[in-house]
């Protein structure tokens, strides 16, 4: 199980341009137009609670009031707006650093431990690509528990790869697995702060010490397994599970009710389909590769290619059959580092293969083969960054979402009701200017009352909450005035408004595209100035 060394200091800039040329794409792709994109709705709970801990020393996010979740990312935003003005592109820059850091940490371990063209290969396809792209441009937690988590099984590795049950240097080895033990620990910590995901990391570690006990007694004996580090450490994390159980009985169910929580049966969440749309459109030929690449590791780097395919492969399997309580590609950003890594490795192998074989024949005199070999090294880069590379460079430029902060509508009419769905209220209310008196809801979330309050003027008040059809045509036939604002989005997914709800808008009401940004669909009663 050979290990790939480290490269002499006078050869650093072998690996050094293309980290700094790649890193350069990623890093304009997350700056341009950073500022000009509006807050997205969960984007705006840590700028409201910095714009908080600013003016008054706490975090508050009207209506939840003391907002302490994933509280590093509040106080980051509020550290960098103070010193920068508090705006959208100040609130999202150190997110973007982060991201970065992440991109870099990621190159320069892969670098070391698989070679200059798998770290080279993983970084372009996970540093473009609109999946990661998307992360890095937000206000949010994503970022920073992408690179915890990442950090937390590169320290958890290093304590269970300590050996301290070795006859030679038992104690040096026990001082690494202790310390090597507390690095866990402590981004452990955080990582599960930032987002209880991070608990999945048992099941890595789970999987990878079964694995290896069992390989260990089948080879060495079974007492060498049984008293081997990772019989500890499945020891250790039993333990761990009984006390909690012993502490907080009601947890089990929790977790349980937590993890599978499904919409109504109409609007199932379609873990499996979406997954697999989300890994054939971006990650295509990584996802074939990734077969091969399992093995290749194993064979390769014995123990490390075993722990980051447990890193990936349970922990995938458990989203799309157990984890079905939110669906959507950023719950899976702390895993998707090992799978673009494992499957890095076979394809750098081939460009590599292809590389050596463009320099011998670009030697040849013939310039029909040379034309062949370009066309081929063309469609194989079409391949590899099509058709991501596009929509990165659109969400660079437009994002991703409906952007707010362009919407030029305004209540022209005293008698003008205005709605909008509940995801987007927040939006609506910070750029228009207006807190809608009714809210559509499709039936999901819907408050157990008929009324919601929000956030207006600095004071609550209560709007009413619609997510039935026939209380919406009600609403229409009795407003003479009415002006409905939505997200686009909001008119094709089913669990915000329901399909009898968008025939309503679409046939009673009058679409307005000139009075908003192109995303953000606006429905009068009466054409304008009626």
């Amino acid at each position: 199980m050979q290990q790939v060394h480290p490269e002499p200091i006078h050869r650093l800039r072998r690996w050094l341009v293309p980290l700094i040329v790649l890193l350069a794409l990623a890093g304009a792709l997350r700056l341009y137009h950073l500022g000009q994109v509006s807050f997205a709705h969960d984007e705006m709970y840590h700028f409201m609670a910095a714009q908080s801990l600013i003016a008054v020393g706490h975090p508050d996010a009207p209506p939840r009031g003391d907002y302490w979740r994933a509280y590093p990312i509040t106080w980051l935003t509020r550290w960098s707006m103070t010193w920068l003005e508090p705006g959208e592109w100040s609130a999202r820059v150190p997110f973007v650093a982060i991201n970065l850091l992440f991109l870099v940490v990621m190159f320069v371990w892969a670098r070391r431990q698989f070679g200059l063209a798998t770290a080279a290969v993983a970084l372009l396809m996970l540093g473009l690509s609109p999946v990661e792209l998307r992360i890095g441009r937000e206000c949010r937690m994503y970022a920073l528990f992408q690179l915890t988590f990442f950090l937390t099984a590169l320290a958890a590795y290093q304590a269970l790869e300590s050996h301290p049950d070795a006859a030679a240097a038992r104690g040096r080895a026990v001082t690494k697995l202790i310390v090597w033990t507390l690095v866990a620990a402590g981004l452990w910590a955080m990582s599960v702060w930032l987002q209880l995901l991070a608990l999945n990391l048992v099941i890595a570690l789970v999987c990878y010490g079964a694995c290896m006990m069992v390989y260990r007694g089948l080879t060495e004996g079974l007492w060498r397994g049984l008293l081997s580090t990772y019989s500890l450490l499945l020891g250790l994390l039993l333990i761990a599970a009984v006390v909690a159980v012993i502490v907080r009985p009601e947890l089990p169910q929790q977790l349980m009710a937590r993890a599978t929580v499904r919409l109504p049966e109409e609007r199932p969440a379609p873990a499996v389909a979406y997954y697999t749309w989300m890994f054939t459109h971006y990650f295509s030929v990584l996802l074939m590769l990734l077969p091969l690449g399992c093995v290749m590791m194993v064979r390769r780097f014995g123990r490390l290619g075993l722990f980051l395919c447990c890193c990936f492969v349970p922990l995938m399997l458990a989203h799309l059959f157990l984890i079905t309580a939110r669906v959507a590609e950023r719950y899976l950003v702390y895993i998707l580092p090992f799978f673009v890594l494992l499957s890095s490795y076979p394809l750098a192998l081939g460009l590599r293969q292809l590389w050596r074989l463009c320099r011998r024949s670009m030697r040849r005199e013939r310039l029909g083969y040379r034309l062949l070999l370009a066309g081929g090294l063309l469609i194989a880069s079409n391949i590899l960054l099509q058709p991501w590379l596009s929509e990165s460079l659109i969400i660079a430029r437009f994002g991703h979402r409906p952007n707010w902060q362009h919407l030029s509508w305004r209540s022209d009419q005293e008698a003008t009701d205005a709605l909008i769905v509940s995801t987007s209220l927040r939006e609506m209310s910070y750029y228009a200017g207006c807190v809608p008196d009714v809210i559509l809801s499709g039936g999901f979330e819907v408050p157990a009352e008929a009324t919601a309050t929000v956030h207006r003027n600095g004071q609550d008040t209560q709007v009413l909450w619609i997510d039935k059809a026939e209380d919406l045509r009600k609403l229409i036939d009795q407003t003479p005035h009415l002006v409905i604002v939505v997200p686009d989005w909001a008119l094709t997914n089913t669990g915000f408004l329901t399909p009898e709800m968008v025939n309503l808008l679409q046939s009673k009401l009058t679409a307005q595209p000139d009075e908003g940004e192109p995303r953000i669909m606006i429905y009068r009663s009466a054409p304008q100035g009626a």
